[in-house]
């Protein structure tokens, strides 16, 4: 079995650069604390530094884990092939969701309802003409579509387009 862990056998648990000093019998290194983040130099007598140097060294048979939960090596594999399905289902749930809001957003809002309930709610249900919507108004937002705002709208912008044409016309010079 292992007599001692291999823990510092790729790095030491203390820097040669951090030791300054040893005379045979004292020993001067420093260290940085934590919560002052400040350098503190520290002179102990080489048995004490020995002593301190030691406990990090693990006990034998003693076995330490430096990953575990997903990161561990048995189950990182496990845990990339689910995450990657997860993730490869929720692209594909997305996809759809993308194609069918381009479906709903395609359809002006009276196909929708005739889509949703069977009757077009332009329809009146006791003489079956259509009727034109006025007004649509709401508790909190006010008077959210007007049927005269609409038409003015409309009017408004004819008016510029034709005010564009005659614009174009006027600024066509012609030369012989």
């Amino acid at each position: 079995m292992w007599d001692i862990s291999i823990k510092y056998v790729a790095s030491p648990s203390i820097a040669l650069s951090r030791i300054k000093e040893y005379d045979g019998e004292k020993v001067t290194y420093w260290y940085r604390e934590h919560p002052t983040d400040k350098k503190v130099w520290v002179t102990v007598s080489a048995f004490e530094f020995i002593r301190r140097m030691i406990q990090h060294i693990m006990s034998k048979q003693f076995r330490m884990i430096r990953h575990s939960g997903l990161y561990a090596r048995n189950k990182v594999g496990k845990a990339r092939k689910i995450l990657t399905s997860f993730f490869e289902n929720i692209k594909e749930m997305t996809r759809e969701f993308e194609q069918m809001a381009k479906r709903v957003a395609s359809l002006k809002w009276r196909e929708r309802i005739k889509k949703s309930f069977g009757k077009d709610p332009l329809i009146c249900p006791k003489c079956g003409d259509e009727m034109i919507l006025y007004k649509i108004w709401h508790p909190r937002h006010g008077v959210i579509y007007s049927y005269l705002d609409h038409l003015l709208e409309d009017e408004l912008i004819k008016d510029e387009k034709e005010q564009e044409k005659t614009a174009a016309i006027g600024q066509l010079s012609f030369s012989f």
